[in-house]
């Protein structure tokens, strides 16, 4: 749990980097707006997991934090997939003689 945990927080922290960066960058742009909506909805799920352990888990709020996770790796790859990365997956060794 103490990993689980810690995990949460650090992407918390990261989400909200990456949000600020993304507005200083490019201010009211879609890029900004949606580097901003993955930092709500992590720090929603952050919420949703403090209060499933504060309720003691139950199985109500176990199954609402699984299916938020889910809503907020959507958004994730959503938002990675529209900004358009320079360096994409694909060319991670590309550069390599044959």
């Amino acid at each position: 749990q103490f990993d689980h945990r810690l995990g949460a927080y650090v992407l918390l922290v990261f989400a909200l980097w990456h949000a600020l960066d993304a507005f200083v960058a490019h201010p009211n742009s879609q890029t900004s707006y949606r580097a901003w909506v993955v930092a709500g909805l992590v720090t929603a799920q952050a919420a949703i997991g403090v209060v499933t352990l504060v309720l003691m888990v139950p199985i109500w709020a176990g199954i609402l934090h699984q299916a938020f996770a889910m809503l907020v790796l959507a958004a994730i790859v959503l938002h990675f997939r529209r900004t358009g990365e320079a360096c994409s997956l694909g060319s991670v060794g590309s550069s390599a003689p044959s």
